[in-house]
């Protein structure tokens, strides 16, 4: 994540995405994103991402309103649940990094989700793309598991309303962030 000493980055949500997937019927594969990202990273290196799980875009509308409702808890559409990616960075690593240079990061993120806390493994790309743009790219995939996120019981009913014999309980997240100075 960005941060060169005495500097602030907002994450530029349109240029942005968290994207997942998930297997139906055992060899059907679909890529899902999140529409609404916000959050930046603090002159000190606190980082914080704020995923809107309303903002579910799975290419069918009755697929997201059974996520909202199933899925992430919001039957209604108007509690706007959040998931946050924080972590803390040294504000240095990317100072000196030049404007079209590359650099890997390990990180270890807090995911929280739903009210609770989980600790996730990330290796990062970060790309200085301009002078005052950083991008960050998950460096391969992001392997959660719907039990340890608390939503295996929502995946099953979705997998009920929809008639199918399976849908994965394991997923891939890749992610694409921007931050502007």
């Amino acid at each position: 994540m960005p941060a060169a000493a005495g500097q602030s980055w907002s994450l530029k949500g349109a240029l942005s995405s968290i994207a997942f997937g998930s297997v139906k019927k055992e060899s059907i594969g679909e890529t899902f994103r999140f529409a609404s990202l916000s959050g930046g990273v603090t002159k000190e290196g606190r980082v914080r991402v704020a995923i809107d799980l309303d903002s579910v875009q799975t290419g069918i509308d009755v697929r997201d309103e059974r996520m909202r409702a199933h899925v992430f808890g919001d039957p209604d559409g108007k509690k706007r649940p959040k998931a946050i990616l924080s972590a803390k960075i040294d504000p240095s690593v990317f100072a000196a990094l030049p404007v079209g240079g590359l650099k890997p990061v390990s990180l270890k993120v807090d995911l929280e989700f739903l009210g609770r806390h989980f600790p996730v493994e990330a290796d990062l790309m970060v790309a200085r793309i301009s002078p005052d743009r950083i991008m960050v790219l998950t460096d391969g995939m992001i392997w959660l598991s719907t039990r340890d996120l608390g939503i295996d019981e929502g995946i099953s009913k979705l997998q009920d309303l929809a008639g199918l014999p399976s849908i994965t309980r394991a997923f891939p997240v890749t992610a694409r962030l921007v931050f502007q100075k």
